[in-house]
């Protein structure tokens, strides 16, 4: 009995002793674990600061490359800047506490306006008239908006939809209520994104390696990866002309390709809604019906133009030869087929003269590469007559848009019907314009973001004075 009861005394002090030893380390990975986890939180706010500071003054780095002794959290953090690539700055951030020091990086960029599906500095017309977003109308992609969003009926918003103000029903009106379905994210008190005013770099580039012109110029894609201008003069009906769309021989497949059989070919008809919807991302109710009949056979003449509307002959450019950027001081008109990544500016106002869409088609290829973006320092503006180009009421447009003196708009709306609009791409603007009423005039609206401009953007296309994250790791 006393062995037995000796041992059981050593054992419990052996017991005893390795209990104490494990509270001590546990105590001390705890404490490791704070004192860790302390220079972590350090480090982060020091990167939280420093986008804070390029936010509010983008080029606030370029003084603050490197910051040294920086107090946090009862720690201190160091900074670096660096610029890897144009519009990107990598932050790195060392948090030390006690002891213990953690370092993150983080990758921020200013993203390119192209990335919004729809985006206005102002929703109220230069009237003071609100444009309401309504029922039928469906958006996709990031929304932004700087001014007040006005609402009627049962608007759909399947993307992210941030703006400075909270949403306005409308007042008073018939008792009629406002039940926008927002099924992403929101965020009604967002910070304003500054707007610019002009591009003095996408100038700049088509001054240095692309085409620019100090004159009115006609611009039209074609779809061996060619783009043809044209200036204001008399043609010879030979040469370098090129026919209408050659080489693309079927209209009827094409539009049966991409939009399938639209039942929405012709006027819209709200009739439940008597206001102005003068815009939107609607998928309104049409009354016609688009079977894909052939728009006849696209051969091309060569060079038989018979310019009738005073351009002169196209000069052709391989746009692999250039940088991509086409620029004039005066008005642009555009269309075509594109083949190549390439933006069109003017410093007056783009006109679209007839429909523009890809060669490669996005909704089939997922590898297409073919991108367009239409940047105008006035107004982007839907010609009367472009939905004939090709003999029917609608017109297709695939492109990023960007209006920055006003709106993107439609000629002479108001005076008849002319179907629909057929985007793939987004639209940015000053001031959200008017296409069409719903007394049926102007067009009706079919609206498709390109997902692509996630990711994609065309060579100078504007970008936010903002940085957004693209990664942030330890």
């Amino acid at each position: 009995m006393l062995i037995l009861a000796g041992g059981m005394v050593i054992i419990l002090g052996m017991v005893q002793v390795s209990l104490l030893n494990r509270e001590k380390v546990t105590l001390e990975r705890s404490v490791g674990s704070y004192t860790a986890d302390q220079a972590r939180n350090i480090a982060n706010s020091a990167a939280d600061l420093a986008i804070a500071e390029v936010n509010s003054n983008y080029s606030w780095y370029k003084s603050h490359k490197k910051i040294d002794g920086l107090e946090i959290l009862g720690g201190e953090a160091e900074v670096d800047i660096t610029q890897p690539k144009q519009f990107q700055l990598m932050i790195t951030a060392t948090g030390s506490f006690q002891g213990q020091a953690k370092t993150i990086k983080v990758l921020i960029e200013r993203d390119p306006f192209s990335k919004y599906s729809y985006f206005t500095d102002t929703e109220s017309q230069q009237n003071g008239r609100p444009i309401w977003f309504v029922t039928h109308d469906t958006l996709t992609g990031p929304v932004h908006s700087n001014g007040t969003m006005y609402m009627r009926g049962r608007p759909v918003f399947n993307g992210k939809v941030t703006s400075p103000h909270m949403w306005k029903g409308p007042s008073g009106w018939r008792g009629r209520s406002a039940n926008p379905q927002f099924n992403k994210e929101k965020n009604f008190d967002a910070d304003e994104v500054e707007f610019p005013v002009d591009v003095p770099n996408l100038v700049q580039m088509s001054i240095d390696d692309g085409l620019r012109y100090n004159e009115p110029i006609k611009v039209e894609f074609y779809d061996d990866g060619t783009v043809g201008v044209s200036k204001k003069g008399t043609s010879s009906g030979g040469g370098s002309g090129r026919g209408d769309h050659g080489g693309h021989n079927d209209w009827g497949d094409f539009w049966d390709n991409w939009w399938g059989h639209n039942e929405n070919g012709g006027s819209g008809n709200n009739s439940d809604h008597w206001w102005e919807n003068d815009d939107g991302w609607g998928n309104n109710n049409g009354n016609g019906q688009n079977n894909g009949n052939e728009y006849g056979n696209g051969n091309g003449n060569g060079g038989n133009n018979d310019n009738n509307d005073g351009w002169a002959d196209p000069v052709i450019h391989d746009i692999d030869e250039f940088n991509g950027v086409i620029s004039s001081s005066d008005k642009v008109e555009v269309e075509g087929n594109v083949n190549g990544n390439v933006t069109v500016h003017s410093e007056d106002e783009v006109k679209i003269v007839g429909d523009i869409y890809y060669a490669d088609n996005p909704k089939d290829s997922n590898g297409s590469d073919d991108l367009l973006g239409l940047i105008s320092d006035g107004n982007v503006v839907v010609a009367e007559g472009a939905e004939s180009d090709h003999g029917r009421k609608d017109v297709v447009i695939q492109a990023s848009i960007m209006a920055m003196g006003e709106s993107f708009t439609v000629e002479n709306y108001r005076q008849r019907n002319r179907g629909q609009i057929f985007l793939y791409g987004g639209i940015i603007q000053k001031r959200r314009g008017p296409v069409g009423l719903v007394s049926g005039t102007g067009y009706t609206k079919s609206y498709t973001y390109d997902k692509r401009l996630l990711d994609m953007k065309t060579p100078g296309f504007p970008r936010k004075n903002q940085y957004s994250t693209v990664y942030w790791k330890e």
